[in-house]
């Protein structure tokens, strides 16, 4: 079964493999810029999506797209880009949270680290 053939949507451990370099160096931010463009192309690939300017328009995108699917860890995906944009730190465990969560490795976040990742936005 193809990653996220049913239920979540999710990517291939491999597309996010450069986020989690990234987040072993202890680039905790480069780390998220580096999986939310790498699951952007893979998911813009694999739904035929327009090419989105921002963040908003491609979650939006996706919700048209995989309909019914759930996009959670898409989703929270695209905050922690947009928190991150915006200058704001987040923490390292909500990062590893999330990319378990995108490669299917974890059912869903915790509710400490889904609080954490929502407590600013």
């Amino acid at each position: 079964m193809p990653p996220g053939a049913a239920g979540l949507v999710t990517v291939p451990p491999e597309t996010v493999a450069p986020a989690r370099n990234s987040l072993d160096a202890g680039d905790v931010e480069r780390a998220v810029d580096r999986a939310y463009h790498a699951v952007r192309d893979e998911l813009t690939a694999r739904a035929d999506l327009d090419a989105h300017r921002t963040p908003a328009e491609f979650r939006d995108a996706c919700r048209a797209a995989f309909e019914a699917r759930d996009l959670d860890a898409v989703e929270s995906l695209v905050g922690l880009y947009e928190r991150v944009a915006d200058g704001s730190t987040v923490s390292r465990g909500v990062v590893e949270a999330v990319l378990d969560r995108l490669t299917g490795r974890e059912e869903r976040l915790d509710r400490y680290e889904w609080w954490e990742l929502r407590q600013d936005g």
